[in-house]
């Protein structure tokens, strides 16, 4: 006979708080998203203001602030009252300040981001606490087109969750809208949406799952054999395939202006140094407002009042922190890639070297994950161009003579070599292997393949053009 009872365990579990959910999503953010983030915060918290919208003069700006102390009371009464005397304010200032958050707000609309609307639709959710953390995770490493590149391997280490678990929160990010989205390819992607929105679609998920490549290629008579079905039905099953969405997050994309490459970073040549330099001129500045803060201080006797204030001056001084953390991250990393990546600025993009995230995370002594969303949307300018930082970042590729090379050189030289060829007898994967091989750079024949998709260069035989 089978015991049934209860018993008890103890276990120790690392979630991440509101708060710091909320300062990751400051790391990741791009400027221009960042600047509606805060004013979103600004508009919320009228302890916040913008300084470069202020009447006030700011303080001196080589004077660090002093930390106020939330305790004792004392302390913080005498935060909220340090400036003018609260009599001399009205109903006016308080209005003219009101009206310049708002205009600032009106010409800082923006949509939804995929990220916000995913984190929405966990929230509602509510799935057990190793799931949420999965999946936060996982919605967190999704790139600007809704997939999933990292592995699942990586997500359960990051999150010290079971391999189970996490597949069970990618199941449940899969799940939600929109169809497609979190899938590791675009194969799987198309099959999600056919799940969903074609439940009996089942030849056009054999389709897209195992013949997408050939239905690219619109060889129909290959897929009729391969799955036992006419030529007309697969013809037929094509053009439900072709209404599907091949990027999921393209109706949650930021709006045009955020489109627009703002670099972050400056990488230059002063007097024979190369030198990191942060471009600041469209990072929020933001202090506590003092108009705010002592207006309220006058009616700190009432309990509720005295611990919004209390709550408020909290979170404002975690934003400034969090934005403080995210450019000093942002400079750490640009010193880094300087270091590993000086031929590169030196004499142009053919020397990139090899690079991983993992080796930034490791001289920096934090997570690779960080590295990877602090890179995220970002970009630096410097000598050659502006570049995506992600563009540093690349594996190995060894030539004849055991040196290595990074394999986004490896990438262009593909590109260059099939850019070069004669229109009407368009290289072969073969023939470019031989032409690479021709520079010293040995590379399978599969690993060019692969190149020359993420290029989204066409097979010889579709880029023969007739004359």
């Amino acid at each position: 006979m089978q015991n049934v009872g209860l018993s008890q365990s103890l276990s120790l579990s690392q979630q991440l708080s509101p708060q710091m959910q909320y300062s990751l999503r400051i790391l990741q953010a791009q400027i221009l998203e960042l600047q509606s983030l805060v004013q979103k915060e600004i508009n919320e918290n009228p302890l916040l203001e913008d300084e470069r919208l202020s009447e006030t003069p700011s303080e001196d700006p080589s004077e660090e602030p002093p930390e106020p102390q939330l305790s004792p009371d004392y302390s913080w009464r005498e935060y909220f009252s340090q400036s003018i005397p609260t009599k001399s304010f009205s109903s006016t200032a308080n209005a003219e300040s009101t009206d310049r958050h708002q205009q600032f707000l009106d010409a800082q609309s923006t949509e939804t981001t995929l990220t916000e609307h995913l984190l929405r639709q966990l929230l509602i959710a509510t799935p057990p606490p190793p799931i949420r953390k999965a999946a936060e995770e996982i919605i967190w490493n999704l790139d600007e087109n809704g997939f999933l590149h990292v592995s699942l391997y990586d997500i359960a280490q990051s999150t010290k969750t079971d391999y189970e678990t996490v597949q069970k929160a990618l199941e449940l990010v899969q799940s939600f809208e929109p169809a497609g989205v979190a899938a590791r390819d675009l194969s799987e992607s198309l099959a999600l949406q056919l799940q969903r929105y074609h439940p009996n679609s089942k030849l056009e998920i054999q389709i897209v799952t195992h013949h997408l490549e050939a239905l690219a290629r619109r060889h129909y008579n290959e897929i009729a054999r391969a799955l036992n079905v006419s030529r007309k039905r697969v013809i037929q099953a094509s053009k439900l395939i072709q209404k599907l969405n091949p990027h999921p997050a393209s109706n949650y994309a930021p709006t045009p202006r955020f489109n627009i490459i703002y670099p972050e970073i400056e990488i230059e040549k002063i007097n024979d140094q190369w030198v990191v330099t942060l471009l600041e001129d469209e990072l929020p500045k933001i202090r506590i407002n003092t108009t705010y803060k002592d207006l309220l201080a006058a009616q700190a006797h009432n309990p509720e009042i005295k611990e919004y204030l209390k709550e408020k001056l909290r979170s404002g001084q975690f934003l400034i922190k969090a934005i403080k953390l995210r450019q000093d991250t942002l400079r750490r990393i640009a010193e880094r890639i300087l270091h590993h990546q000086k031929a590169f600025f030196e004499k142009g993009p053919d020397h990139l070297a090899p690079l991983t995230m993992n080796q930034i995370a490791q001289e920096l002594n934090i997570h690779e994950t960080t590295v990877s969303r602090s890179i995220a949307n970002k970009a630096l300018r410097c000598p050659h161009g502006v570049f995506p930082l992600r563009h540093f970042f690349s594996t190995a590729v060894k030539t004849k003579t055991g040196e290595s090379l990074a394999n986004t050189t490896a990438k262009e030289i593909v590109a260059e070599i099939i850019k070069n060829e004669d229109p009407q007898n368009p290289l072969s994967d073969q023939e470019i292997y031989e032409k690479l091989s021709e520079r010293g750079l040995v590379l399978a024949r599969r690993t060019i393949a692969k190149y020359r998709k993420e290029l989204g260069i066409l097979p010889s035989h579709l880029r023969k053009q007739v004359a």
